[in-house]
């Protein structure tokens, strides 16, 4: 017996099968909007401020583009919703509902967890309309991930490292080519001067545009999503990267080697413009070459996606909705700590509390994080200072070691001093402007003492509310035949494991 519906074994005059397929479509539709509403709710706080407002009005001209061409497209209104559950619909969105649960529980990372409600919902319009009309959806659903505010993600997690790598190459190059050995710290340091680089010109705006223009140029050009269009859009990438790479080699070149410093100020923008228009057209003139999505599918077998068993297969899906609904785990709603987190340093250090800048304020007030800035004199009259971040939160803290690169210093030497067996820390030897100092840092909670930023993250994964401090301490030009690291991290250490004893026991009573 062939199924038309879902009961179909219930007399066809009967109201009841068309009743409960309703039914059965519109709880699955609300337990999906149930699953993800917080990652809605992100989507909608971070659309409406100021600083996305640009990307707001992608989002609503997109949606409004698909809409119209739905509208236009569209002969009739079919009220029955006429549910086609085929294998890839179903698989992307077992994925997107499972994949959202595992990193609200684990990471809770909003973007990654608004990636997934969009695929989800994009599955969800692949269960009510045509195969076809679902496919031609994927470039768009695509733009729109793109148009998520991604910004502040990637700049925080990829931007120094993309910096970093570009200057390394640079740095290579520039010695390929004749010219004088130079180290990436002072690439680094010298785009600084001459561009006013920061972490959102680090290369990463020019590939999440570049991302865009060719994400949405292939929607134009009708372009087939498949391995002919991946690896044309990795060359592409690859083009911005090194366009961004030349535009650095060029700047170093007319400030350093040839005292052009005013010119190379005047024309870093101009490069910019340049290269990454360029890459633009090597990325275009590769889609040229790919074969649309008509094409594409003249060339394929046809391949019947239906499931056999719609009705078993609805039901899987709502008791997997049902069962991850029960089991989510919300993102963390705070993590700040009910405890006094200004540090007891030492009377004779003479220490006083310093202002944050705007961007530590900026970085770690995201997640109620509490950092408090501290400036002291060692017993040797040796100027320092610490920078310490109380969260329970493993993104409010980070490796301090890309902040020292990315502020000039230059590393000479990197080791980890190991005080105890489960306590150890950073040790490195600076060098800026001619001048030496030495920065140690460490993360801290109640019962371990680490260098480590790896076992740092990993650790809070699978204790989420265990509270932790970052100390990160920098001494201006201190003398190694008078300088004591027993003596300067001591005192620090203790009056962290006292505040942490603290957070840890009202943790336990609450």
């Amino acid at each position: 017996m062939h199924s038309q519906g879902i009961f179909n074994h219930l007399p066809a005059n009967n109201s009841t099968p068309q009743l409960a397929l309703w039914a059965s479509q519109i709880l699955l539709i609300t337990l999906t909007i149930q699953l993800f509403y917080p990652a809605l709710a992100w989507m909608f706080d971070a659309f409406t401020a100021q600083e996305h407002r640009f990307q707001l009005i992608g989002v609503l001209m997109l949606l409004g583009f698909l809409i119209h061409k739905q509208v236009i497209n569209r002969h009739g209104i079919n009220r029955e919703l006429p549910l086609q559950l085929r294998t890839t619909t179903i698989s992307l969105y077992i994925v997107s509902v499972a994949g959202f649960v595992v990193n609200e529980y684990l990471l809770a990372i909003h973007i990654i967890s608004a990636t997934f409600c969009v695929l989800a919902l994009y599955a969800v319009f692949g269960f009510f309309v045509p195969k076809n009309l679902w496919r031609k959806g994927l470039i768009p659903t695509i733009l729109l991930i793109i148009l998520l505010p991604f910004g502040d993600y990637l700049n925080v997690y990829l931007g120094f490292p993309l910096r970093l790598f570009s200057a390394y190459v640079a740095a290579d190059t520039l010695t390929a080519l004749g010219y004088p050995s130079m180290s990436s710290e002072t690439i680094i340091v010298l785009e600084n001067q001459y561009a006013n680089v920061d972490l959102n010109c680090s290369g990463i705006k020019g590939i999440w545009s570049g991302l865009a223009f060719f994400v949405l140029l292939s929607w134009i050009e009708n372009k087939a999503i498949g391995f002919g269009w991946l690896w044309r859009f990795s060359f592409f990438i690859m083009a911005l990267v090194a366009a961004n790479i030349l535009r650095i080699s060029i700047l170093v070149l007319l400030g350093s080697h040839f005292s052009y410093f005013e010119f190379a100020d005047l024309i870093h923008e101009l490069l910019g413009i340049i290269g990454f228009t360029l890459a633009c057209l090597i990325g275009w003139g590769l889609l040229l070459t790919q074969k649309t999505q008509t094409e594409s599918c003249q060339q394929k077998v046809p391949l019947n996606e239906t499931v056999k068993k719609p009705s078993s297969a609805l039901m899987f899906l709502l008791f997997t909705i049902v069962a991850l609904n029960v089991l989510y785990t919300p993102m963390p709603k705070t993590n700040e700590l009910t405890v006094n987190t200004l540090l007891e340093l030492p009377e004779h250090w003479s220490p006083t509390l310093v202002n944050l800048s705007f961007q530590e304020s900026e970085f770690f007030n995201r997640n109620q994080a509490q950092a408090h800035k501290y400036r002291f004199q060692l017993d040797n009259n040796t100027n320092a200072s610490l920078i310490a971040v109380h969260s329970t939160y493993w993104k409010d803290q980070h490796d301090p070691k890309n902040c020292l690169i990315s502020q000039g210093y230059n590393i000479s030497n990197d080791t980890t001093l190991r005080l105890a067996t489960t306590q150890s820390v950073r040790y490195l030897d600076l060098i800026k402007d001619g001048n030496k100092y030495v920065a140690i840092y460490w993360f801290q909670n109640a019962n371990h003492m680490t260098d480590d930023y790896s076992k740092r993250i990993f650790t809070s994964i699978f204790n989420k509310h265990n509270p932790w401090v970052l100390a990160s301490m920098l001494i201006e030009n201190p003398g190694h035949d008078e300088f004591n690291i027993r003596d300067v991290i001591s005192p620090i250490q203790l009056t962290i494991h006292k505040i942490l004893l603290q957070a840890t026991s009202n943790e336990h009573k609450n």
